[in-house]
């Protein structure tokens, strides 16, 4: 197993060029071929809205993808409505059993999760299932066939380094797919739109 690690998005990271971001759409042939195409999401999302007096439509989102080719995760999740702990990042997640959860969890950044930033809010939200398919369906070898696609040197991480990450360009790239033509944004330097995205 690769080493687990919090993953957050960070929008407009500076430390993040998108050299190699026009590279990360071919990884989605692994995407694809890993779970079957157009098959029904039994992701079950868990919402802990603890002090939000709002709450997102969350699981229609999963249940109603742009893109249903591209599959969800086959997990229950937990989504907390608050700021990631320990750090500043619109979302992050961490993998089952980290910090002793039972399931993948999500945390979404009170800024985000209102009416006002609903298009915000399902793009971070999306970029982090991303990370919960790659917690939960990808191994180690895949990963590093989807490094190699990328075009990044042989001695990359799937977390990365200066050079870039791997792991965050995998999910911005499944929120394209995920969110569709539309997309506000996708984060980590992400360049390719869902139409770009969406072929392989």
């Amino acid at each position: 197993m690769a080493k687990l690690k919090r993953r957050g998005v960070r929008i407009n990271d500076s430390h993040f060029v998108n050299i190699f971001s026009k590279l990360i759409i071919s990884c989605f042939a692994i995407l694809c071929l890993s779970l079957p195409t157009a098959a029904l999401s039994k992701t079950n999302l868990i919402v802990h809205n603890e002090k939000a007096t709002f709450i997102a439509p969350y699981q229609s989102w999963i249940d109603n993808p742009y893109d249903a080719n591209i599959p969800l995760p086959d997990e229950t999740i937990d989504l907390y409505l608050t700021k990631c702990p320990g750090f500043q990042a619109a979302g992050c997640t961490v993998p089952r059993g980290f910090w002793d959860k039972p399931n993948p969890t999500i945390w979404i950044s009170d800024e985000y999760h209102n009416e006002q930033n609903l298009s915000n809010n399902k793009i971070i939200f999306y970029h982090e299932l991303g990370h919960v398919f790659d917690y939960t369906h990808l191994d180690d070898t895949e990963r590093r066939e989807i490094i190699r696609m990328m075009g990044f040197p042989e001695d990359m991480t799937w977390y990365g380094d200066q050079r870039g990450r791997p792991n965050e360009l995998f999910a911005a790239g499944a929120a394209i797919c995920w969110y569709g033509p539309d997309a506000p944004w996708a984060a980590y330097g992400y360049s390719f739109n869902y139409r770009e995205t969406q072929p392989l």
